[in-house]
């Protein structure tokens, strides 16, 4: 190949390349650009998620507002988190003699969380104390993967009884820890009702709860009892890694009281335990 030939063969070659290049460049370019669909889920992987939660009268603004929102609730969190699996405890009562668990271990089946939560009545109790001691040995008895991620969120504005002078026999301490040995994410969600006198053993008690556990401790009195749905979801978004991002895209559809509560939520949840 003579030199004129040579030169015109580069100049063709490299030109290619550069039209190769700055076409795959527009591509990829096309494709980094274009916006993913607002309900593609965020995370493939396994979820288990268990609320329990005092349904005694005293929780009957967070009970209630639980009932109207939880069918779209559990329609949020199954679009971002396909393979999620849901369990429920309510107890109530008196924790001596009748106290009271309504419950669904961890399932799939979406209408029987919605069913159980809809039929859930609230009720007066005799006894300040609560079963949550029982709640817990229930939530320990159930069957949760190795392989996923696993939430115990625990809502509620009463103590439970200690070893010392609990009629059921239940060490709520050993059922924490229990909890904490199965990888479980706690979150002891505090609501204070009742008497006054009665506030600082309560929280002493879900704050316990929560360290015993390896968990966090929520002290709900910041938000509103509508806050509770947001709360659950952007626990669910925290431990699958996406919260930022949910937060970011929800802020903007909220009104300015909601994007208030949502900064709360976002302090509260990546602050220390």
């Amino acid at each position: 190949m003579n030199d004129s030939k040579k030169n015109t063969w580069l100049e063709k070659s490299t030109s290619s390349r550069v039209l190769s290049t700055t076409s795959t460049g527009k591509i990829l370019a096309n494709i980094s650009a274009k916006p993913q669909k607002e309900n593609a889920p965020l995370y493939w992987g396994k979820l288990e998620l268990a609320i329990i939660f005092d349904s005694t009268a005293s929780m009957s603004p967070i009970i209630l507002e639980v009932k109207n929102t939880i069918n779209n609730l559990i329609s949020e969190i199954k679009k971002r988190v396909p393979n999620t699996k849901l369990g429920l405890v309510g107890y109530r009562g008196d924790c001596n003699i009748c106290s009271c668990l309504e419950k669904e271990s961890l399932t799939s089946d979406v209408e029987k969380i919605i069913s159980l939560v809809e039929s859930i009545n609230i009720i007066c109790s005799s006894c300040w104390y609560s079963p949550c001691d029982k709640a817990l040995q229930e939530i320990n008895q159930w069957y949760w993967s190795s392989n996923t991620i696993k939430i115990l969120i625990i809502i509620g504005d009463a103590r439970t009884h200690n070893i010392n002078d609990c009629p059921s026999g239940i060490n709520w301490q050993e059922e924490a820890v229990k909890i904490k040995s199965k990888s479980i994410s706690t979150y002891s969600v505090w609501s204070k009702s009742g008497a006054e006198s009665e506030y600082q053993e309560d929280e002493k008690f879900f704050r316990e709860l929560a360290n015993i556990s390896g968990g966090k401790f929520i002290d709900f009195n910041q938000l509103n009892p509508n806050d509770i749905a947001d709360l659950i979801m952007a626990i669910c978004m925290k431990e699958t890694g996406q919260l930022n991002k949910y937060l970011t895209t929800e802020t903007q559809k909220r009104s300015l009281l909601k994007q208030i509560s949502f900064s709360k939520i976002t302090k509260m949840l990546t602050s220390g335990s």
